[in-house]
């Protein structure tokens, strides 16, 4: 976004103020001194900033906005001088028409109003923008965690698997990220619960596997966004959930069905393992990735 205002704001001034001298000299033959171009150039970033302003208000008072944003830059790779372009060539079509208003009109102020509105078709310019069918995907580009695991638990009952639970629950920190893999009936929503009592929940019971909802969040001692990607398509339309937000929000982030999103992950995370071995027990494999995962996963018992 800061990118998309520089352009904008480099190109604008000097456009407009140009275009309304040549505008002025044509069809008023008037002449200018360079206090003229100065007042233009000047004025219209002021308006300009205050648009900016605005649009960065609507980032961080709309997440979907700030998610729609991050998922066109980053899922499909925009380039670093690519929004800095889209604000050039709207600063560029923004002053070849304010300059010649403001010179016909000889009343400016309805003119700046253009400056206001002119990021805007840049900002959308960007969010319509679709990835090439050739390009490689955001999922590609992920890093991996290491595939072998660094503990593994035999939870012999289930008030064991709630045991394992709550533990783990509790050395959970902010920003945490933990990716449930299993099998259906594996046991990953009571896992889940388990986690959230360990974090204080109030109500373990209300905690369900959001399954149609795909997002349930839960009050404790760190906020628990509990998600489920079972009827998800792929990491894209993970991502298009604005999950970004949700890992950085301060919580804890439980995902099952993580192995279908695995690549829209972050890197550092902790992701678990169930694997059925019969109706009450389960063998839990711990895969951290990142220093404090491994830290907590020797913490576990």
């Amino acid at each position: 976004m800061r990118r998309l205002y520089c352009g904008y704001l480099i190109a604008l001034g000097p456009t407009a103020a140009l275009s309304g001298i040549v505008v002025g000299k044509i069809f008023f033959h008037r002449s200018y001194d360079p206090s003229d171009a100065a007042h233009v150039i000047c004025f219209l970033p002021a308006c300009t900033l205050f648009a900016g302003g605005v649009m960065w208000i609507a980032l961080a008072a709309l997440p979907s906005f700030k998610a729609a944003w991050q998922v066109s830059n980053v899922r499909i790779r925009t380039p670093w001088w690519y929004s800095f372009v889209v604000g050039t060539v709207c600063g560029l079509g923004t002053g070849l028409v304010v300059g010649p208003l403001v010179e016909m009109s000889r009343g400016p102020l309805y003119a700046w109003f253009l400056t206001l509105i002119g990021p805007f078709p840049g900002v959308l310019w960007v969010l319509q923008r679709r990835r090439d069918p050739l390009q490689a995907d955001y999922e590609d580009q992920m890093p991996k965690p290491t595939d072998h695991f660094d503990r593994a638990v035999e939870l012999q009952s289930l008030s064991a698997t709630e045991s394992f639970g709550r533990h783990l629950g509790s050395l959970l920190f902010p920003n945490a990220v933990v990716a449930l893999i299993g099998p259906l009936g594996a046991g990953k929503t009571q896992l889940s619960r388990a986690i959230a009592e360990g974090l204080g929940i109030a109500n373990p019971a209300a905690v369900t596997s959001p399954t149609f909802t795909l997002i349930h969040e839960y009050p404790a001692r760190l906020p628990i966004y509990h998600f489920d990607a079972y009827r998800l398509n792929g990491p894209n339309e993970f991502l298009d959930l604005g999950v970004s937000e949700y890992f950085e929000a301060g919580g804890v982030c439980l995902i099952e069905w993580a192995d279908k999103v695995e690549s829209a992950l972050p890197a550092e995370r902790l992701t678990i393992r169930i694997e059925v071995v019969d109706e009450n027990r389960r063998k839990v494999e711990l895969i951290p990735a990142g220093e404090r995962y491994k830290s907590l996963t020797a913490s576990v018992r």
